[in-house]
């Protein structure tokens, strides 16, 4: 950016155009652009009709300033303000001229700032409507700031808040939902029977409910989580009252931090004695999983384990065939000790609990 840049940059700073304004307001408002076009119009009229006079300065953007406009100048931008007050989109105005109006014609930052706070809404300095200086982090509106801790709000107000708007800003296309959610409220507020206490306390009102009723804070947000309702007025956050509040928090946080260090430092070790735990090669895995394991006497094992006990021990000699026992002889000794076991299974007990290959022997001696 050159210099000259910079400075029209800078410039530019307190300029606010009425398009920026007026998406920042319905941003931090909780309502439509349109919805603040609309009340801001019907501000203007009611302040100029009192005082005879314009409510404030509008200012025209130029090629390398801003200046205020003359008579002529102010009511063009009074026009673009109405046009976007009865239009749909802010950004689809149904004339070119509009649509550079709005972007030519707006106000000295600080000036509109106070003027809006004057009148219940209070804007973000640093924050600008235009996208391209909007944080992309969400942000909690600022109008919802006079409401965080309170005890008590007002029938009219929490109905406008559950409908999305501000209390700040009366937004017309949002009546049948507002009307909507104050008779959900009344319901609330009322006692249907014994059994059924009122949801949310309430107090007396005059002549208007809307203003004169004031319902609970805590019960209007318990009432909405018990429904899934959103309240947009987040919770306060409240900080330590004295330092020693605060170092006493600054000690808890430390013998946690102190614990988790603890904890990290037992994984760890346990991770190294897990790994110690484990082979040192793939070679020594295999090598254990081959390892003889004992047989258990389970099932047709207990069978052959009998049979190598009673025929094959020390009274045989593999290299004498006239001291093996015979396979009949084994059978028939199965079948008699077993005689639940079939024909296959004392053959098959025979073949495993037998230390020779009696096949070979046979061929070796001249069998085929």
């Amino acid at each position: 950016m050159s210099v000259i840049e910079a400075l029209l940059a800078k410039q530019d700073e307190g300029f606010i155009s009425l398009r920026q304004l007026l998406k920042q307001m319905a941003a931090e408002g909780g309502s439509k652009p349109q919805t603040a076009a609309r009340w801001l119009r019907s501000l203007f009229l009611e302040i100029e009709q009192k005082a005879k006079g314009q409510a404030l300065t509008w200012y025209q953007k130029q090629a390398i300033d801003w200046e205020p406009t003359d008579a002529r100048r102010s009511a063009d931008a009074r026009k673009a303000l109405s046009h976007i007050a009865d239009t749909v989109e802010i950004d689809y105005v149904n004339t070119t001229r509009y649509r550079h109006d709005a972007d030519v014609f707006g106000f000295r930052a600080d000036d509109i700032y106070v003027f809006l706070e004057t009148h219940g809404l209070n804007l973000s300095r640093s924050a600008r409507g235009d996208d391209t200086s909007r944080s992309a982090a969400p942000r909690t509106p600022d109008w919802t700031r006079p409401y965080i801790g309170r005890r008590q709000i007002a029938l009219g107000d929490a109905a406008t808040i559950l409908a999305g708007g501000s209390p700040a800003l009366r937004d017309v296309g949002k009546d049948a939902e507002i009307s909507a959610w104050r008779a959900a409220l009344i319901d609330a507020t009322e006692s249907h029977s014994s059994d059924l206490p009122p949801e949310i306390s309430a107090s007396t009102w005059g002549s208007n409910r809307d203003s004169g009723q004031m319902l609970s804070h805590a019960d209007i947000r318990a009432w909405c989580a018990h429904r899934g309702h959103v309240w947009p007025i987040p919770e306060p956050a409240p900080k330590p009252a004295t330092d020693a509040e605060a170092l006493a928090e600054i000690r808890r946080l430390g013998a946690e931090v102190a614990r988790l260090k603890t904890e990290l430092a037992e994984a760890r070790k346990g991770q190294e004695a897990n790994e110690a735990a484990e082979p040192a090669t793939a070679q020594e895995e295999v090598s254990r999983l081959a390892a003889p394991v004992a047989p258990r006497a389970v099932r047709l094992m207990e069978k052959a384990i009998a049979v190598q006990q009673r025929f094959w021990g020390a009274n045989w000699d593999e290299s004498d065939r006239d001291t093996w026992p015979t396979q009949d002889l084994i059978l028939a000794w199965l079948k008699e000790t077993y005689p639940g076991t079939s024909e296959k299974q004392r053959v098959a007990v025979e073949l495993v609990a037998c230390p020779v290959n009696r096949d070979r022997a046979k061929r070796g001696n001249g069998n085929p």
